[in-house]
């Protein structure tokens, strides 16, 4: 089992030696951000190879907080952070993106003002009457309904005894 631990260590080390030279070699900050959270993960992991040698459970709660902040750490950075260097070449955007490049809105999203100017383009026999008000089909009003006076809702049928 020493045996096992050891190669373990020795593994970590190297691990951990070449997160340090990414840290402080890479080219970008977030080839710097991802070494700093595989490093976290290399001591999370020397945090377990220790809890199995000593065969206790007394660091759970530290690698539970650890890989809290590991994640959040990233999500955060990643989500601000800009990976092109100030001499790269940036992307051209798409088509999409050069015609409507503020779009914010989700891709299935049907924008009302031009829906009702279709509507109303549309040969009459095609055209949707949509209801003015925020009455039913029916003509009754939706937030005062009254399930017990519903026209065939009488409730479940009696049981018959066979």
């Amino acid at each position: 089992m020493t045996t096992v631990i050891w190669i373990c260590g020795g593994i970590l080390t190297l691990a951990a030696a070449g997160s340090v030279y990414r840290i402080f070699r890479g080219p970008t900050l977030l080839d710097r951000v991802l070494a700093t959270d595989v490093l976290l993960a290399i001591v999370m992991a020397a945090l377990c190879v220790d809890m199995v040698a000593r065969d206790s459970y007394k660091f759970v709660t530290l690698l539970v907080v650890l890989a809290m902040i590991g994640f959040v750490g990233s999500v955060t950075v990643a989500r601000y952070a800009d990976n092109s260097p100030s001499g790269e070449k940036k992307l051209k955007p798409s088509r999409l993106q050069a015609r409507n490049p503020n779009r914010t809105q989700p891709a299935g999203w049907v924008d009302p003002e031009r829906l009702e100017q279709a509507e109303a383009q549309a040969e009459p026999e095609h055209r949707v009457e949509r209801p003015q008000n925020s009455a039913g089909v029916d003509g009754s009003d939706p937030d005062n309904f009254d399930p017990s006076t519903a026209e065939g809702n009488e409730g479940p049928e009696p049981a018959k005894d066979n």
